[in-house]
């Protein structure tokens, strides 16, 4: 499986998110660490139109940037899917054979582990799916609601449903951004992660932050500086 990290120069909510420090790497080499690390990623490849971004990965053992992505797929305006589709075409037209499916890894999704990364293979290939994402659980769906240009609010779902005990509402799972495992050929046809055949892999909440905003990039220090402390923890009990 090889898996497709995107990582455009551009970014309005957080400018110059894929090279800040976290933890002290950048921030897209956790997400190549991880790719590295994961027992069912055979290759780690880097889409970008970013020859700072190009040079950041290059740094990593085992990184490849075999292309550079086209500006008009790293616009504001782009569809994801359309680079992705960009890669697998790439790899078709220079190496011969184009890949089945890819393995996405957003690098704005730092928590994530190798594991996470392998289960969501092994969820696709087992149910033989067509998108595999991860998910995280949300609050319950029922309690949406729309606001108004005069501030009113109306339940999405419905009034009594928007009143409704947590506990009497049924589960409710976003994308948490982290991983995603692509059927090429279903992906060129319909264009859309969701279909018949769309799986979730369930991640926890702590392995779930999408950097995003600064709040987004201070609760993943947050995360990072406690898993130092618990490692430090497990390595004195050690000793």
């Amino acid at each position: 499986m090889i898996a497709i990290v995107p990582a455009r120069g551009g970014s309005k909510g957080l400018p110059g998110k894929n090279l800040r420090l976290l933890d002290g790497a950048p921030l897209i080499h956790h997400t190549l660490r991880a790719a590295l690390s994961a027992q069912l990623i055979d290759r780690v490849i880097v889409s970008t139109d970013c020859p700072e971004i190009a040079s950041a990965c290059l740094r990593v053992d085992g990184v490849e940037v075999p292309f550079m992505r086209p500006a008009g797929l790293a616009t504001d305006e782009a569809s994801a899917i359309d680079a992705y589709l960009h890669a697998a075409a790439w790899l078709a037209e220079h190496e011969g054979q184009a890949p089945r499916s890819l393995c996405v890894l957003l690098p704005t999704s730092p928590m994530r582990l190798p594991g996470d990364i392998d289960a969501a293979i092994t969820l696709f290939k087992t149910k033989e799916a067509k998108v595999v994402l991860s998910v995280v659980e949300t609050k319950p769906a029922a309690w949406l609601q729309l606001k108004h240009q005069d501030g009113r609010l109306t339940p999405l779902l419905g009034r009594h449903a928007s009143v409704a005990n947590r506990q009497d509402l049924p589960g409710t799972w976003v994308p948490n951004g982290s991983v995603y495992v692509l059927d090429m050929d279903e992906l060129q046809y319909t264009r859309t992660y969701f279909g018949d055949l769309t799986f979730g892999l369930v991640m926890p909440p702590e392995r779930s932050v999408d950097i995003d905003s600064e709040v987004d990039f201070a609760l993943a220090e947050i995360l990072c500086s406690r898993n130092a402390d618990e490692q430090d923890r497990r390595l004195y009990s050690v000793l």
